[in-house]
Parts: C-alpha cells; sequence; structure tokens
C-alpha cells in the first residue's frame, strides 16, 4: 500500500466518531466565561464554577462532587476529579482557574484549617450544589451568551463537549487560551 500523503488524512476522525459532538462556538464560550458578574459574590462564585467546568471538562456530577481536599493550587495546580466507578483523575488547572479559586477560597474561608470536606461550590444554606443547580448556572450564562432559547436546551455537558473538540476536532474550535493543552479525561 503506498503512503498517505498529508492532506489525504484531512477527513481522517478518531474510530467510531461521525463528526463533532453539538457544542458552542468559540465566541459563545467566551462569552459564557466572561458572563457572570464578578462584582457579586454569587457571580463570583458562578465565574469560578464556569472556569473549573471549562479547565477540567469535568462530568456534572464530578464538579457537584469537588470539595476542598480535591483542589491543589501549588504548583502544579490541578483538581482531583471522582467520576463513574468512584475512579479519581487528577486534571491540571490552568493559570486563570487556579487564580479564580485561590481568590473564591479565600473569599469564602474555605481556605481555613477544618474545611477540607466542605463543597466546593455550595448554594445559599451552604450545602453542596445539585447537578440541577449546576445545569440552570451555565444555562442561564448560557442563554446570556447567546445561546439557544429557552435557557433549559442547554447543559453543562457542552462545555466537555467543547473541551474534546478542541482536540479531536480542531477544526471545529479553537483554544480559548494560547498555552497547549492535554486532554486528560477518562472516558
Amino acid at each position: 500500500m503506498p503512503p498517505r500523503s498529508p492532506t489525504s488524512w484531512a477527513g481522517w476522525r478518531p474510530a467510531g466518531a461521525t463528526a463533532p459532538p453539538p457544542a458552542i462556538t468559540v465566541a459563545q464560550t467566551r462569552q459564557l466565561l466572561a458572563a457572570p458578574d464578578r462584582s457579586t459574590q454569587r457571580g463570583r462564585r458562578d465565574a469560578t464554577l464556569l472556569a473549573t467546568l471549562y479547565e477540567t471538562a469535568a462530568r456534572v456530577s464530578e464538579l457537584a462532587g469537588l470539595a476542598v481536599r480535591d483542589i491543589r493550587l501549588e504548583p502544579p495546580p490541578l483538581a482531583v476529579l471522582t467520576g463513574k466507578g468512584r475512579k479519581t483523575r487528577q486534571v491540571p488547572l490552568g493559570a486563570s482557574a487556579a487564580a479564580l479559586l485561590g481568590a473564591y477560597l479565600a473569599e469564602n474561608g474555605l481556605d481555613k484549617p477544618g474545611r477540607d470536606d466542605h463543597p466546593l461550590f455550595f448554594n445559599q444554606h451552604g450545602t453542596r450544589l445539585s447537578r440541577g443547580g449546576i445545569a440552570w448556572i451555565t444555562a442561564k450564562y448560557h442563554a446570556q451568551a447567546g445561546g439557544p432559547a429557552p435557557a433549559g436546551t442547554c447543559h453543562p455537558h457542552i462545555l466537555r463537549h467543547y473541551v474534546d473538540g478542541r482536540v479531536m476536532w480542531p477544526e471545529a474550535a479553537s483554544p480559548l487560551v494560547a498555552e497547549p493543552r492535554v486532554l486528560v479525561r477518562a472516558a
């Protein structure tokens, strides 16, 4: 068999993949991440949540299950996600997400001793944000970023698709950050 020319790889897709999964555009992703009002405590929480969701490509249940002990801000910053089957994986955090998380932890007193088991993201009652709460927050800002209406049509998994698209289908989406990214998620 003769070797393939570089141009013949243009339409290649990984086995089993037919097309990029539904995702939002680069502009919509930028708008989504910039949408929370960072002058309010809730807006800063939401900005941190969205940045963490984007940086880690976490499942909603993984994000909802994060506790303070699962975040390490010392270099290299990372999040320890617990996913399906109680499997854990360490995911690197970019500088922007690490900075937001550091400020968020300090603002909420979560950087103090004895707070390791406290939920990372919590509601006005101090209890862990539910998957539905995270979905509502994502849909709210997705609608503000020009996403499809009604807001309920968006789901947090859309950022997971976006991160996958940057790696597997670079022609479908380009990265938000200039630094190279490594996909570290498990199927």
